[in-house]
């Protein structure tokens, strides 16, 4: 039966002690090296086939190709098989790789490995070992989709002493205050960390080595090439604040929020969220049939043994066929996928959750893992007094919909909510709602 009030469901994902099981890893073989060997994919693969691949990855490991030494990919144990799954890392995804190599061959151009530790993204590098001679060193991105509560987590951020939050008006953008699109934008992004220095004022700017700065912008949540361009700009170190609620009441919020600036005339909830759920569809089945000739699937290329350059391609190909979903609101049809595809770009410490029913039950606590998280005063954010407001309710919802458009548009308007809360449940998985526990409740 349909629950009314599916925010609860979150609290139920969230256990007051958590556990994550841990993996061993074995030696390197020849599926390892084969790993190893798409890194070199633009040069070697276009001329190989596939049985002399075989033959070429066994000695690949003992040349140690320089620009590829930093890919060191070891598969894990085999005490890392959950209950009912699949070993990720197997024969046949070692195949998928192979198979999308020879696909892609010189095409493959999204990432390559220059230096022990360093990742490489669509032009721009990180280190491990440059952090200080970066424009911003201590810097955060606010991701998660609109009306999850990232507006509230700026405005806290602003009002802190040692916090800057960029602006997106001092950079001539009419469009929308702490938001400020680079990440989204390949041309912003080939300019790096200078590409925000215009987002600062040069009082701020004279304080990056002492004072942290950041932005928030929704549509980052949902944008399948951000998690990998913003590691290749600001490197490991990058702190993360994903914002989360339930997803039909995201859309819920969403919805009323047109309403209210009279962007949606004359649209029942239902013919409204359906233009959503139809792209959601078809881009979700194009990315499934294109893995599928790889025989790889969307949870193969986000597991953690997965080699993130071969992850950074992959979605670059994706893209490239299938589109993107350049909307905050998709982010909430994939669910708990969100986290797994950050928290494989980035180590879990680096990524802090915040559901949004605890900005509005327990603003305290919130702050006080805000702090935490980047390490600043606690007392800083006390002069920020604002409370967010409760999320909007299933039972306005049903009431403006019955005033307004009638019982048959309330009976759609279930059915439609029942549909958003249904489909990213069908793609999360035990290690998702794990994930989600680890970095929402602690």
């Amino acid at each position: 039966m349909l629950s009314r009030r599916p925010t609860n469901a979150l609290r139920s994902l969230l256990p007051q002690s958590i556990v994550v099981e841990g993996g061993g890893f074995g030696q390197e073989d020849n599926l390892i090296a084969i790993s190893n060997l798409w890194c070199s994919a633009r040069v070697i693969v276009p001329v190989l086939n596939v049985a002399l691949l075989w033959v070429v990855s066994s000695l690949y490991v003992r040349s140690r190709n320089p620009n590829c030494a930093a890919l060191n990919l070891q598969r894990p144990d085999i005490s890392r098989r959950m209950k009912g799954d699949a070993l990720p890392w197997t024969p046949t995804t070692t195949t998928g790789l192979m198979r999308f190599s020879e696909s892609v061959g010189s095409n493959a151009h999204a990432f390559s490995f220059s230096d022990k530790g360093a990742f490489c993204f669509e032009g721009q590098c990180s280190s491990t070992h440059s952090r200080d001679t970066h424009e911003f060193p201590n810097f955060f991105l606010g991701v998660g989709p609109g009306g999850s509560g990232s507006t509230n987590l700026a405005r806290e951020f602003n009002a802190h002493p040692s916090v800057f939050v960029g602006d997106a008006h001092l950079n001539s953008q009419k469009c929308c205050s702490s938001e400020l699109y680079v990440l989204n934008n390949q041309s912003r992004a080939f300019e790096g960390q200078g590409a925000y220095a215009a987002f600062f004022s040069q009082d701020a700017m004279a304080k990056r080595r002492t004072h942290w700065f950041g932005e928030k912008t929704p549509l980052y949540s949902a944008h399948r090439l951000v998690p990998f361009r913003a590691r290749a700009i600001f490197g490991p170190w990058l702190k993360l604040f994903i914002t989360w609620r339930e997803p039909a009441e995201i859309f819920i919020s969403r919805y009323f929020g047109h309403v209210r600036s009279q962007k949606i005339r004359n649209k029942t909830f239902t013919e409204w969220t359906n233009a959503w759920l139809n792209g959601f569809r078809r881009v979700t089945k194009c990315r499934h049939d294109i893995l599928l000739t790889f025989e790889l699937t969307e949870r193969m290329i986000y597991d953690p043994s997965f080699p993130l350059p071969a992850t950074a391609a992959m979605e670059e190909h994706l893209v490239r066929l299938c589109g993107l979903l350049a909307n905050g609101a998709y982010a909430a049809l994939e669910g708990l996928g969100m986290f797994r595809r950050w928290a494989h770009v980035f180590d879990h410490q680096q990524i802090l959750c915040v559901l949004l029913e605890d900005q509005s039950a327990r603003m305290d606590w919130v702050r006080d893992r805000m702090a935490q998280h980047l390490n600043i005063d606690r007392h800083g954010f006390e002069n920020s007094s604002r409370k967010q407001k409760g999320v909007s309710s299933f039972d306005r919802l049903e009431t403006h919909q019955r005033e307004t458009y009638g019982e048959q548009a309330v009976k759609q308007m279930w059915g439609t909510i029942a549909e958003i809360q249904n489909i990213p449940r069908s793609s999360s998985f035990t290690e998702d709602q794990r994930l989600f526990s680890e970095l929402c409740s602690q």
